[in-house]
């Protein structure tokens, strides 16, 4: 009686830790390009600062700001590095890179509903009608 005791209880506990189909949250809830979108798309963001090699330089990206939607961008005042408009994905699942228009990829070194902060390289410094800096970027924006 007492072995038939013990296996009921057995068969009762096993059933009861199994868990049920649907009870899980949906993957993409927890999915980083997912979470990442959400915090991008929530608005404009505006120039707080802009560091290039650990040098101020914010004055060069007055007025600049961003605005992402699912799958695009437009910017204000962006000068020779951003486009006024184009698309925007994030370089892997991981979500820690956007990529615009297939070419210039923003670092995502913060993200949160108040802040983004990325890094950016950039390859050319022109003094044209707009002027750009060569070097590392560092744009801290607010929303």
């Amino acid at each position: 009686m007492k072995c038939l005791f013990t296996l009921m209880l057995i068969v009762v506990m096993s059933i009861s830790s199994c868990k049920k189909e649907g009870t899980q949250a949906p993957d993409n809830q927890h999915d980083p390009s997912t979470l990442q979108t959400e915090k991008l798309t929530a608005g404009t963001w505006q120039t707080q600062s802009v560091k290039i090699d650990n040098v101020d330089h914010t004055g060069l990206f007055t007025g600049f700001a961003i605005t992402f939607t699912e799958s695009g961008y437009t910017t204000e005042n962006g000068g020779v590095i951003f486009p006024a408009s184009g698309t925007w994905k994030f370089k892997d699942d991981q979500a820690t890179t956007v990529v615009l228009d297939d070419s210039l990829e923003l670092n995502i070194m913060s993200l949160d509903d108040k802040q983004f902060v990325f890094s950016l390289e950039w390859d050319q410094t022109t003094y044209e009608r707009m002027t750009s800096l060569e070097g590392e970027h560092v744009f801290t924006m607010k929303m």
